[in-house]
């Protein structure tokens, strides 16, 4: 008795005894610190007290009168592996698995014996393995991942719906043959994705790529799929992986391999061992291989004369550091000069390249002739220096005498009047026929009054000769004076409107579609004429290119944008909110542009890096040194470049690697067509093009209802939103009949009772919630009134 007395009290396991009435008569040690009671506290309770707290394993209340205990009194059968929960006086949650035997003696229930073991921590651990199975059974649904298990030594293979549903297996229910599932697989695909599997397990090691599968309504889908091995409990070994179906992602790859293959600049790629991953077909026809040859071929064995070349030490930079180069080399192999330009992808290196022999060959004749026009300059120099003293001045003589050379201009005219050209006859020079030609301008004496207007008017003429071809005579006529007076008028009101400060910046907006946030205000030269009212760009602008004032106007603009920068970026919220000003080719080849730009930027306080220019991609095409010096200087500075209006100008895809382009402003005419499928590919091109060389795309004139929105890759350029103000009674559609009012209104001086319609000086912003527009308006002079 004593050696069993020994075994109940020591016994890890907790017990507890009740008499037949199933009145608690002891209790060990394990029971008193599994339920946080002493025995004595234990004594005498039966299994209906309500301070048990039991429940059961699903949480429901568990009566007393179904405890393991009682149920094993009634019944006379033992009671096993019954889950229940019990509350101990501190409120804490023990779970216990309990198993009850009656004590029998002769043929008499004397009692029960209850033994409970605590697996609370199991409990918990089988809590969390289930939420978390729930977790990931939630998370592969969401992101349409389906999940498999290969078990090679069975050849079954589990399958959870999700996959079932991406290989179109609905038959394959949890678990079946594998057959089952390599029947899905595309037949071209089938041997290689089985090869695959059973290489992996052999090997030991990760395993996937990408096939095509067949559903049972003959529709192809793309699958990638990445498995490896692990071993299971009983020491076997399966493949475990899953399954994505990337069709629409496989269907963006090939609008890219669309691209590719359309360009007409030679591309190819290698991975990390130097193997050709792909080559278009214009690298096939360059390099005089067949592409379906090449690939998967060492560049090194296929090209050997590489090694040891700047192409050779272009392609291991890269590979080793990443980033991007090029490379203009001749290759002795071809005979040709190749320019190349190269940068990392993942899989390892992307490469460009064309033959640039034609050009190095042009080039170098390009310079034989400018020395031959140098030196043939100086012979006409001397030339012209004799034939001007000839032909004003008399051969004997040697007096001057004008009559001789205006006889044969006069004759000349006469001669060449029917074709409106006028030419000197050829002569000799140098062993060369060289010809002259020249414009000229005419106009009738007998309508003017005194020689300055006839010269001012011949002048007209001269410069209308010269901007329709060169080589040919122009009669001044009425069309010509009025087109002249206009553009002078233009020059004059544009110089007097520049001195007085009348020229104002409005901002176009650039929201984040993701967001809604203004990322960017583009500045916009709008000037509104005292007398003509608002004067389109389209007419000031070219006039300001002409006559040089528009570096005049492009200053204005940037120091307007830079002292505007700080209430913009209050206004709209956003602190890194970008300033962006429109710049012509010509200002970038100047050489002091960057330098003024920067010093601009530092007088106001700007950071560079909320400040960026806007040029069209024609400024790429610049074969001077000058542009990309310009661009280089202000991307090292933190300043931001834009091309605008991106797909609408001649350019090149090369020279996008050769500037620093941050941003890509696709054209309003492409956007407007996303409503139409066959439109879609070529801003999708655009956006995957910019992507590609590190820039952001930018969709121009996009409204936020539109149902294209999906396909602007960052940003969006909205529409801006005018409401004019209500004219007032003095204003005039172009002149006034009082010649005082007039007056006052080319000086810029405001008519009294003219405050209605004035637009305040500072800043003037208005939102449109409902639109999402915004129309931002800076720097308005006084007596600024905007035109409906």
């Amino acid at each position: 008795m004593e050696l069993i007395e020994a075994a109940f009290r020591a016994t890890p396991n907790g017990v507890v005894i009740q008499d037949p009435f199933g009145v608690i008569v002891a209790a060990n040690r394990a029971a008193e610190v599994i339920l946080g009671l002493t025995a004595d506290e234990m004594l005498g309770r039966t299994s209906h007290d309500q301070r048990w707290g039991t429940i059961h394993a699903d949480g429901t209340p568990f009566p007393g009168e179904s405890h393991p205990s009682m149920v094993a009194l009634r019944t006379g059968e033992p009671v096993r592996g019954v889950v229940m929960g019990v509350y101990t006086p501190t409120a804490q949650l023990r779970w216990l698995r309990v198993d009850s035997t009656p004590l029998v003696i002769g043929e008499v229930v004397e009692g029960v014996a209850t033994f409970f073991v605590d697996i609370t921590e199991q409990r918990r651990a089988e809590d969390g393995r289930r939420e978390a199975e729930d977790h990931l059974r939630i998370a592969t649904h969401a992101g349409r991942v389906g999940v498999f298990e290969w078990d090679p030594a069975e050849e079954t293979i589990w399958v959870d719906e999700e996959a079932a549903r991406i290989c179109g297996c609905p038959g394959l229910a949890k678990r079946g043959p594998i057959e089952v599932l390599l029947t899905a697989v595309h037949p071209e695909d089938r041997s290689r994705a089985e090869r695959q599997m059973r290489e992996a397990f052999t090997g030991g090691g990760p395993a996937g790529g990408a096939f095509r599968v067949v559903h049972p309504d003959g529709t192809v889908r793309f699958v990638l799929v990445q498995a490896d091995v692990r071993s299971d409990a009983e020491g076997g070994s399966r493949l475990t992986g899953a399954v994505v179906d990337v069709t629409d992602l496989h269907g963006a790859n090939q609008r890219v391999v669309d691209l590719l293959e359309s360009m007409p600049e030679a591309y190819f790629s290698i991975d990390r061992d130097y193997r050709f991953t792909y080559l278009n077909p214009a690298a096939e026809a360059l390099l005089g291989r067949d592409r379906s040859v090449l690939s998967g071929r060492i560049l090194w064995h296929e090209f050997g004369e590489l090694i040891g070349s700047q192409f050779e030490e272009l392609y291991r930079s890269i590979m080793d550091e990443g980033g991007m180069g090029e490379v203009e080399a001749y290759y002795p192999p071809h005979r040709r000069w190749y320019e190349v330009r190269a940068h990392a992808i993942p899989e390892g290196v992307a490469a460009y390249f064309h033959d640039v022999t034609d050009r190095r060959i042009a080039a170098a004749e390009r310079d034989r002739l400018l020395a031959a026009e140098r030196e043939a300059r100086v012979v006409a120099e001397h030339a012209r220096v004799e034939l001007a003293f000839r032909a004003t001045h008399d051969s004997l003589t040697g007096l001057p005498n004008r009559d001789n050379l205006h006889t044969w201009i006069v004759g000349r005219l006469e001669l060449k009047r029917p074709t409106r050209e006028f030419c000197v006859c050829p002569f000799d020079l140098g062993g060369r026929q060289i010809v002259v030609t020249a414009s000229a301008g005419l106009v009738f004496a007998h309508s003017h009054r005194d020689a300055e207007s006839l010269i001012r008017d011949a002048d007209a003429a001269l410069f209308r000769a010269k901007d329709a071809g060169r080589d040919r005579i122009v009669v001044f006529d009425d069309e010509i004076r009025a087109a002249a007076l206009a553009r002078v008028e233009i020059e004059a009101d544009l110089r007097e409107a520049l001195g007085r400060g009348d020229l104002v910046a409005h901002y176009q907006p650039a929201f984040s579609m993701s967001t809604g946030a203004v990322l960017g205000l583009e500045a916009l030269a709008r000037w509104t004429h005292p007398l003509h009212g608002l004067i389109p760009p389209s007419r000031f602008i070219p006039v300001a290119s002409e006559t040089g004032l528009i570096n005049v106007l492009t200053t204005r603009m940037l120091d307007q944008a830079a002292r505007d920068a700080a209430e913009a970026a209050a206004i709209t919220g956003n602190p890194e909110v970008v300033m962006w000003v429109n710049v012509t080719p010509q200002q970038l080849t100047e050489r002091c542009f960057a330098d003024a730009v920067l010093g601009g930027l530092d007088e106001r306080g700007l950071p560079a890096r909320r400040f960026g220019i806007e040029v069209v991609e024609t400024a790429l095409l610049d074969d001077s040194d000058s542009v990309a010096v310009t661009l280089r200087r202000l991307a090292s500075s933190g300043v931001q470049i834009a091309i605008d209006d991106f797909g609408t100008g001649h350019s090149s895809l090369h020279r996008l690697h050769e500037y620093p382009v941050d941003l890509l402003k696709i054209d309003q005419s492409f956007v407007a067509r996303l409503a139409d499928p066959a439109g879609r590919p070529i801003v999708a091109t655009i956006v995957h093009l910019a992507h590609a060389i590190g820039a952001r795309a930018c969709a121009e004139g996009v409204g936020p209802r539109s149902s294209c929105v999906s396909w602007v890759s960052s940003v969006s350029t909205a529409y801006l939103v005018s409401t004019s103000p209500r004219p007032t009674a003095s204003r005039t559609s172009g002149s006034s009949a009082d010649p005082a009012a007039r007056a006052r209104r080319r000086r810029g001086v405001r008519p009294a009772g003219a405050t209605a319609d004035a637009v305040p000086a500072s800043w003037c912003a208005q939102r449109c919630l409902e639109r999402r527009h915004l129309l931002i308006q800076v720097g308005a002079p006084r007596e600024h009134r905007r035109q409906p």
